[in-house]
């Protein structure tokens, strides 16, 4: 099964909380190219975070895990946090997130075909809406 994953965070600094976006969505064949198709799942999630990179990268993890047990093979991950798609796409350990790599490669083991894909806030606003209800529920 192929799945697009859209993933958010919104760290909220006063109470050293965030709230985690998830949403993931099946596959579309439009033409006969892969596209993002019906929303299968959304989730708002809190969390107690020291940093808004934390919380990102615990929202990546949350949807992995999300995608993983619900039996997808093939995942498009997209986050606005071009810093995390970064680290994650360099093929060296160089500039690459210290101790949370083994983690993720780990999930990428879990997956015939993972890819991390950066979105603009713009364009990530549904998983940044989940984020942000997550918030609200404090």
């Amino acid at each position: 099964m192929v799945g697009y994953l859209f993933v958010d965070a919104s760290f909220c600094n006063k109470s050293k909380r965030s709230g985690l976006g998830i949403i993931l969505r099946d596959v579309n064949f439009n033409n006969s190219k892969k596209k993002p198709g019906k929303i299968i799942l959304k989730r708002s999630l809190i969390i107690s975070a020291l940093s808004s990179e934390k919380a990102e990268f615990f929202a990546l993890l949350s949807g992995l895990n999300l995608a993983k047990s619900l039996g997808y093979t093939e995942i498009y991950v997209y986050s606005d946090y071009r810093t995390l798609i970064t680290q994650l796409n360099q093929k060296s350990d160089k500039g690459k997130i210290s101790g949370r790599n083994n983690i993720i490669e780990q999930y990428k083991d879990s997956f015939k075909k993972i890819r991390f894909l950066y979105k603009t806030r713009k364009n990530n606003k549904s998983a940044h809406h989940q984020a942000r209800l997550a918030l609200t529920s404090i």
